[in-house]
């Protein structure tokens, strides 16, 4: 399953088996319910939405699931922020990725112009202050401005 590649060879009982088999090398016992949810109402000529099926067990096993428990952990006794970046230009089938901010959090947009549009200048400032002042001040500032981004 490439990257680039969202049409590859994926029926329904492939993609089963890749979910349980991930579920299964990671030692539960309920990988067959976790493929049967996340493969619910796709056929075999769904091939792009299995493969994203896949991925997406993957995904939140590995890395959404444990992130949000951790800041549920985390706001027991105080305040805590997260933010899910939703924006891409990614054109292939993964849309965003783990680490995908980071090119907005450094300031990429501005050091390298050309390569990136009014949009993606404006979320680079929006994460580099929100980021600053969250430094400084322990405060997201996107609760300081009551400003809700969708």
């Amino acid at each position: 399953m490439s990257a680039s590649s969202p049409n590859s060879s994926m029926n329904l009982e492939k993609a089963q088996f890749m979910i349980q088999l991930l579920f299964g090398v990671m030692k539960v016992s309920y990988g067959k319910e976790v493929a049967d949810f996340y493969t619910e109402g796709r056929t075999d000529n769904d091939g792009y939405e299995l493969k994203k099926a896949v991925s997406n067990a993957f995904g939140d096993y590995q890395l959404t699931c444990p992130t949000i428990r951790f800041g549920a952990h985390l706001a027991v006794n105080d305040n805590s922020y997260a933010y899910r970046l939703t924006f891409s230009t990614r054109d292939n089938w993964t849309g965003v990725q783990h680490g995908d901010e980071l090119k907005y959090v450094f300031g990429n947009p501005f050091l390298y112009p050309n390569d990136y549009s009014k949009d993606e200048k404006q979320l680079s400032l929006t994460f580099i202050q929100t980021w600053t002042t969250f430094a400084k001040t322990g405060y997201n500032i996107i609760t300081l401005l009551n400003t809700k981004y969708n």
